[in-house]
């Protein structure tokens, strides 16, 4: 079974500007951690609890670079977005074929983001199979339903 990703770390030198810049962008909610280091919580589920929630920091070493892929409906128009928020385009809208579509984009520090616009049917839960009722239990329905009818026409 694969593990799936549950936390994200973002490195900053200024988280306070980091953090507006991410719930201008995306409506993430960010809070300042009350630990022992200066941290800053951001939480990026919806109201159905899909999605993971993460934290940012302040930049220690001068190479921290995260890259996280961030769920979006329109890959294209949220690299727009981040542009015009102070970021910078990497990689434009790509195809990944049969699963969706990815974009690359850098926020106003310089730390790699990952849009992923997922595929119409690859965003479509899959219909659960109806199991079928052994044979055994479609008898005993059978002559259960049988059963019915006989004392309904006995009745009469």
């Amino acid at each position: 079974m694969a593990q799936p990703v549950v936390h994200f770390e973002i490195p900053a030198d200024n988280p306070e500007r980091l953090s507006r810049f991410y719930a201008d962008l995306f409506g993430w909610r960010t809070e300042t951690w009350s630990g022992p280091m200066q941290y800053t919580l951001l939480y990026t589920k919806d109201p159905k609890g899909v999605g993971i929630d993460g934290g940012m920091y302040k930049r220690t070493l001068p190479d921290q670079r995260p890259i996280n892929y961030v769920n979006v409906r329109s890959a294209s128009e949220y690299a727009q977005k981040a542009v015009s928020l102070g970021g910078r385009l990497i990689v434009p809208r790509t195809e990944i074929p049969s699963i969706g579509w990815y974009a690359i984009v850098t926020d106003p520090e310089g730390n790699t983001i990952g849009l992923f616009e997922p595929a119409v049917e690859a965003a479509q839960p899959k219909k659960r199979a109806r199991r079928k009722k052994p044979a055994a239990k479609k008898a005993a329905a059978r002559k259960k339903t049988t059963r019915k009818a006989k004392r309904a026409r006995a009745r009469r």
